[in-house]
């Protein structure tokens, strides 16, 4: 049992526990939210076949989350205008605003059309 000696509130057995519980959990949520607000304009600047995989790294320091980014890519340049263009559109969400992440990008290299042997 904790007693605050400044307001006299006698808090039972356990509160830490459970507030910090509802901490992680509500932490998860934002996490898991922003990770579909990333995919979703991802998609839009890298192509339908972009994935994402959010780290299960707890916030720490003010950033909410690692989220990897498997994009296709095809040379540096447009990779890089891309990646640009991705994060001004993050700027502007209203989810991704208010929850920093770090974003790593994963480049997978897009293949080649194979011509069908005639």
């Amino acid at each position: 049992m904790k007693v605050n000696p400044e307001d006299h509130e006698v808090m039972g057995p356990g509160w830490e526990e459970i507030r910090s519980l509802r901490q992680e959990e509500r932490e998860r949520w934002e996490r898991r939210a922003a990770q579909w607000s990333a995919l979703a304009l991802a998609r839009i600047v890298f192509g339908e076949e972009t994935s994402a995989r959010l780290a299960s790294y707890p916030s720490r320091g003010g950033i909410h989350g690692l989220l990897h980014l498997e994009v296709p890519f095809d040379t540096l340049e447009d990779h890089r205008a891309r990646e640009s263009h991705f994060l001004e559109l993050v700027a502007r969400d209203p989810v991704l605003e208010q929850l920093p992440f770090l974003f790593a990008f994963d480049p997978r290299p897009e293949l080649e059309p194979v011509e069908a042997p005639t």
